[in-house]
Formats: C-alpha cells, structure tokens, sequence
C-alpha cells in the first residue's frame, strides 16, 4: 500500500518570550506563538488582552520591552517599520482610511510626506515634492494602481477601497 509522504511545514512567524510593559503594565507578558506556512490563526480576546499590542509589535509600531519576533527567520525587533513592511508584514484596518475630496495619486503622495499631520505637507512643499517624484511610480506599481491615479475614492467601490 502506497501513502503520501509527510508535507513537510515551514515556520513563517514566531515569538519568543515577547513582553511589552507600558509604565509597568505588561501588555503582553512572555508570549510565545507560533505561525505555519500556510496557517491561519485568529486573535481573539477582552479588551485590554493585547491584541492590538501584539499587530503592534509585529509592524514595528511597538518595540517590545523584552523577546523576539522571527519573520522567516529574521528578527524583526532589529527593523523599522518600512523595512517590516517590505518584507510583507502590514496589517490591514476594516474602514479605508482614505481622503475622499482627493485623487488616488494626492492619498498616495500623503503617505510619502515625511512628517505627517495637517500643515507639515504644505509646509516643506519643495522636499515633499522631491520625495513624491521619486516614489510615486514604485508605489503606484507595487500595489497595481498606477492607472487609476486620476480617479478619487468616491468612484470606487468599497471592495476597492479595502484592498487598496
């Protein structure tokens, strides 16, 4: 008789004793977890248990006070947050956070400038500028929406907002 071979796994994602303390109030305390190739897992829990702690640590937003986040086997307590994000690790919030009055391209070039809040954008034109030339086209081809620049948010379905 004839089986099939074992399908060998690969971990893709582990913490190790990860502890995160807020002026002495541990948000998360030694966590160890563990994520297959291929795996799905589901956060779950009260308000206060550490979930959003957790995503935090896992995009960078967050530097745990103790531990180790491996990512395929990098350590990604090492790495800013745009390195975490090149190396595919983002999360994805429900409601598009998007600015509906602008085009595709004007949300895009936001989230180029350099110091974020209302005025500094208007402010340091010329460097923003400078900056949105030089990443707008990677951008706009790595999430394949370079041809839909002109278009505003409104036009879109809420489907597209999302996987935006």
């Amino acid at each position: 008789m004839l089986t099939a071979a074992p399908t060998a796994t690969r971990q893709i994602l582990q913490t190790q004793d990860l502890t995160v303390s807020f002026d002495g109030f541990k948000a998360l305390d030694r966590l160890n977890f563990s994520l297959e190739e291929g795996e799905l897992r589901v956060v779950i829990g009260p308000n206060g248990a550490g979930k959003t702690t957790f995503l935090d640590v896992l995009t960078g937003k967050v530097k745990p006070t103790r531990g180790r986040v491996l990512f395929k086997g990098k350590d990604l307590t090492k790495l800013k947050e745009h390195e975490i994000s090149i190396l595919g690790v983002g999360r994805k919030f429900q409601t598009p956070r998007v600015y509906q009055n602008l085009s595709v391209r004007e949300n895009l070039e936001l989230s180029l400038t350099p110091t974020k809040g209302f005025f500094p954008p208007y402010l340091a034109k010329s460097i923003c500028e400078k900056r949105r030339m030089l990443f707008w086209k990677p951008l706009a081809s790595a999430i394949r929406i370079g041809f839909q620049q002109g278009c505003f948010p409104t036009e879109k379905s809420n489907g597209w907002r999302l996987a935006w």
